[in-house]
């Protein structure tokens, strides 16, 4: 419901659409997860599916989510929100930078003269998110033993929410030290063990040791025992530059912890407590020369990959998950809207098939080829129906106007994924040289290097290059129906570049490129 509902006539607006159906109040979704979820009329909790199957492969020892930039991370991260809602047995909370940023903190003790290390903070904050998840269960929620722990946190609160602001103030005036006597009488009660530091404050790393004793305790309880616990560390991203080894220190030492934490705490007392991470897979790839990251993803990531190689004509496309993604969209929208749904399909019945009869492709396969194959393309691509107002169903004219609007959406997210390894004005650059070239048709090597060259850049020409093939702005051209790019790459398979082959540039980017 929207809030201002009460103050918009309806009544005419619905004998109108019953007999000349437009898109007038179609809204297929937002292409931001946390918008989704809360603030949009279709709501992600109405039309989210795990098609993936990524809970089921969270059972197991993963716990590193990768997926480009609106491959659906987030959504998923969003989803467990709801079951934790919904479920008194399911605990889950988001970290996100925006709201943690763990370097900043570092920052602050640096420039208060309080070295902090980054690996520490970080395991308190998980150590202590997980307790507070447990405080609100049923056996934690009603005992009287745990008031001396809501003592301990509202006494600390600055390095309890770790949000900017407070803990700037707290670093400032008190260090990294911390009043601990009220977590010296809860862990007494709990453990039947003294607690070893005499001082009523003492710096917040050395209750590390403390705190993991205590929650091993805690996790052990019988009713306790029955819950889950989930963290999810998201836009670890925003602001992310791959030349910026503070960035990279920062992300391997929360790789390694969280690590640390899901194999040799929760795993080893089998309890159901897990930290997971979502990143990006344009950022982890420049870890892979790491001493140990390159083993620690693959045997914990799980990658998003929505690519599913099957003949379009001859093998329905109806069972390809991002199909199903956009009907049950499409499907809300025509029931809310009280539109009949004509076609078999919602797809079908929203877009006229007709139109597209004369031409080598379904309507589906036209659109999707100008994608990367996300949830987050579909949704853009559609993002605008309310605004054009389109008879349904849809002609191929209104499909390319709304192909002409997600062209310049595409622009935007590229720009912001290759800010992660460009500055702007090299970006600029690159989508220049690309222009220059005669991109709807295949180009050499050599072309794209002379291109390239008109401009100036930090990296070598050829590391540009390879980057725009791992972002799938360009792929190789094998022959005149074989292109290869990275977006579509199987699970089975690794997609390389192909220096000696010809290259073409991406069926959306061009549109932006013209």
């Amino acid at each position: 419901m929207g809030i201002f509902d009460k103050f918009v006539k309806t009544e005419q607006k619905d004998k109108l659409t019953s007999l000349f159906p437009t898109t007038f109040n179609f809204h297929i979704g937002v292409s931001e997860a946390e918008g989704e979820a809360y603030n949009s009329p279709v709501r992600l909790d109405e039309v989210f599916v795990d098609y993936l199957e990524i809970k089921e492969k969270l059972n197991g020892p993963k716990y590193i989510i990768t997926g480009r930039k609106g491959s659906g991370k987030s959504a998923f991260g969003e989803h467990l929100m709801f079951l934790s809602d919904s479920d008194g047995l399911f605990f889950a909370q988001f970290i996100k930078k925006s709201d943690i940023d763990l370097e900043k903190i570092v920052q602050i003790g640096q420039e208060a003269g309080e070295p902090i290390k980054i690996e520490l903070i970080y395991e308190w904050l998980i150590l202590i998110k997980i307790l507070t998840l447990i405080r609100k269960t049923e056996p934690a929620k009603y005992a009287d033993d745990y008031k001396q722990l809501d003592k301990f946190f509202d006494r600390n609160r600055g390095f309890i929410e770790l949000h900017q602001n407070e803990i700037q103030e707290v670093i400032k005036t008190s260090g990294a030290e911390i009043f601990i006597e009220y977590f010296k009488r809860f862990f007494k009660l709990k453990t039947k063990k003294e607690l070893l530091v005499k001082e009523t404050k003492a710096p917040f790393y050395k209750l590390i040791p403390f705190l993991k004793e205590l929650l091993i305790n805690l996790l052990s309880d019988e009713q306790i025992r029955k819950c889950t616990f989930v963290l999810l560390l998201d836009d670890l991203d925003i602001n992310f530059k791959t030349f910026n080894e503070q960035n990279k220190n920062a992300l391997l030492q929360i790789l390694r912890t969280t690590k640390e934490l899901n194999n040799s705490l929760f795993a080893r007392y089998n309890f159901n407590v897990k930290v997971i991470l979502l990143l990006r897979d344009d950022i982890f790839k420049h870890y892979l020369d790491e001493a140990d990251t390159g083993k620690v993803f693959s045997a914990y990531e799980l990658k998003l990959n929505w690519y599913e190689d099957y003949d379009f004509k001859f093998s329905g496309e109806n069972s390809i998950h991002l199909k199903q993604f956009i009907d049950s969209r499409i499907k809300k929208n025509f029931e809310k809207n009280n539109i009949e749904m004509n076609a078999k399909t919602p797809w079908d019945s929203l877009i006229s098939q007709e139109a597209f009869s004369s031409g080598t492709k379904s309507s589906f396969k036209y659109v999707l080829d100008h994608t990367f194959f996300r949830p987050r393309d579909l949704i853009l691509y559609f993002k605008d129906l309310s605004d054009y107002k389109f008879d349904i169903p849809l002609s191929k004219d209104n499909v390319n106007q709304l192909l002409g609007k997600y062209a310049q959406e595409l622009k935007k997210e590229l720009f912001n994924e290759l800010s992660a390894t460009f500055k702007y004005n090299e970006i600029v650059n690159i989508f220049r040289a690309l222009s220059s070239l005669n991109y709807r048709d295949d180009f050499s090597i050599s072309s794209l290097e002379s291109a390239l060259s008109n401009y100036s850049f930090e990296n070598d020409v050829k590391f540009i290059i390879n980057e725009l093939f791992e972002y799938s702005i360009i792929g190789n051209c094998l022959n005149k129906s074989d292109f290869k790019f990275k977006f579509r790459e199987k699970l089975t398979e690794t997609v390389t570049i192909q220096w000696n082959e010809p290259f073409v540039v991406h069926y959306g980017v061009r549109i932006f490129l013209d």
